[in-house]
């Protein structure tokens, strides 16, 4: 599994970090621990130095409070990365363990059960001890009485700043091949927002296909350009779908008066990666999905059940 996040990364990360046993972190500046909570046996390395204390980029009472919850804390001079290993799941980001990252400064993550990737971060934490200090509580005592300045201090409030979402939503929609000459009214519409989605592709090989949605639905009203669709694609007047095709981005959301047109990106391997329907009804079967899947339904898919469904698509086409 690789999934990124990408705004609210620390509500990802948290719900992560409480399920696990052991939490291990490479983290430059920590100054909140509201995320994450360290304690017996986890391991902590931050930049600790006392320039780094200093200007308030470090808490020394926040990383005591980990030591004396029985984590190991070290302090890393220079130390500038944002690497998490809960249990076999890698976390690998921009985020400093800090308020302003968690309210106010726009993140992103990579994270990953990849055994290759979990044993790479690993072993990056056993390379750090070499060259850092174990912090101790007299360690903590003497960077405590160092005073700190915090830089761009300022009596005016700092504007917070929010993504809209914190990732790509995946969503399964069902729809039907329409006739070259259907809604020959709409066809500059469909022309112009055909040149804007080209724009927008991913791979030069690839073409752009559209679905044309109406009436009230939850895909309608909040799919946006990024998340990606599982395409059920039928045949117009046949009752079983003939593929059912495993990413199609979207590129473009395009609103008219009487519908709203969904601009998606086809793959040039798409039809030999596909599905049928009834292997793919088998694989929805085997990953548990809470809500049934028909023909032409539209749904969101949850994060962790289309992690499930794309690391066993492949298998599922055997």
């Amino acid at each position: 599994m690789f999934r990124f996040v990408g705004g609210d990364v620390w509500k990802n990360i948290n719900a992560i970090a409480n399920k696990s046993r052991k939490k291990k972190a490479a983290i430059a500046y920590v100054t909140k621990d509201r995320d994450i909570q360290f304690g017996e046996d986890d391991m902590l390395f931050v930049d600790a130095s006392n320039q780094a204390i200093a200007s308030g980029e470090t808490s020394a009472k926040v990383i005591g409070r980990a030591i004396r919850a029985g984590a190991q804390v070290y302090s890393c001079p220079g130390l500038h990365a944002k690497v998490m290993l809960f249990d076999d799941t890698a976390v690998v980001g921009s985020a400093n363990l800090s308020q302003s990252s968690a309210d106010d400064l726009i993140e992103g993550a990579m994270i990953t059960d990849n055994p290759q990737m979990v044993a790479s971060v690993a072993k990056f934490f056993e390379s750090l001890k070499g060259v850092s200090d174990k912090v101790d509580a007299a360690f903590i005592k003497r960077i405590k009485q160092i005073e700190v300045v915090r830089r761009g201090n300022s009596s005016k409030k700092r504007r917070s700043v929010h993504t809209r979402r914190s990732s790509s939503k995946v969503w399964i929609l069902g729809t039907s091949d329409l006739d070259d000459d259907a809604y020959p009214a709409e066809r500059k519409r469909v022309d112009k927002g055909e040149k804007l989605a080209e724009q927008e592709k991913k791979k030069s090989s690839s073409t752009v296909t559209w679905a044309r949605l109406t009436g009230k639905s939850r895909f309608r009203r909040e799919a946006k350009p990024g998340d990606v669709i599982i395409n059920i694609n039928s045949e117009h007047g046949k009752k079983t779908p003939y593929a059912v095709y495993k990413t199609m981005p979207i590129l473009r959301v395009q609103k008219e008066t009487n519908c709203t047109r969904f601009y998606m990106e086809f793959f040039a391997n798409a039809d030999k990666s596909s599905l049928t329907w009834s292997q793919f009804q088998s694989l929805v079967k085997r990953v548990e999905l809470p809500r049934k899947v028909t023909r032409f339904c539209a749904q969101e898919v949850p994060t962790n059940y289309a992690d499930a469904i794309f690391a066993l698509w492949d298998e599922a086409i055997k």
